[in-house]
């Protein structure tokens, strides 16, 4: 099992109070959390990412799990059974999405694994997805090429419920 991957599956409980300080795992080139920083960013020539099939809907019911430290969702095939996917960039093959989970803090501590210009965000969501190039995700977790992970930041703001019905309104084309 790659180190990071690896060191992860065996963890039974961690937090984000030192942000990461804390944490029994091996340092690396691929270690979280990552401090990203604009004036280090180096200008890419990488074609853009691509995403397949994520502006399909998922199949439902969709599950959501609350493992004690994060909410999770195994991600379906869309309602036409296609799955959501990314490639392009400097990815060598396809990467279907397979789960979401959120790393989420406190009003007195932020929640993101990682940071922008030293700050934390609120809440980070991840999409990780599976190189198709491996069925089995036991396959998978022993590649360095087996996974790749979307990380979103989070803010969370206050919003008012007729915005999130005009909201789900135009994006869905269903009312609430």
């Amino acid at each position: 099992m790659n180190g990071v991957l690896g060191n992860f599956a065996r963890l039974s409980h961690f937090n984000y109070d030192q942000n990461g300080k804390d944490w029994n795992v091996n340092t690396g080139r691929q270690q979280s959390p990552v401090a990203l920083t604009t004036a280090k960013a180096v200008k890419s020539t990488a074609s853009e990412l691509i995403f397949i099939n994520y502006n399909k809907a998922l199949s439902r019911p969709l599950k959501l799990t609350n493992n004690g430290h994060t909410l999770k969702m195994s991600i379906p095939c869309a309602e036409d059974c296609s799955q959501p996917a990314v490639c392009g960039c400097k990815l060598k093959s396809i990467y279907k999405a397979v789960q979401l989970h959120f790393h989420w803090g406190s009003p007195e501590k932020k929640g993101s694994e990682h940071s922008i210009n030293c700050t934390r965000y609120d809440a980070e969501l991840h999409i990780i997805h599976q190189n198709i190039a491996y069925a089995l995700k036991e396959n998978a977790l022993c590649s360095w090429d087996g996974f790749v992970v979307l990380a979103i930041m989070v803010n969370i703001v206050e919003v008012s419920l007729s915005s999130i019905y005009i909201f789900m309104t135009l994006t869905t084309n269903r009312s609430l």
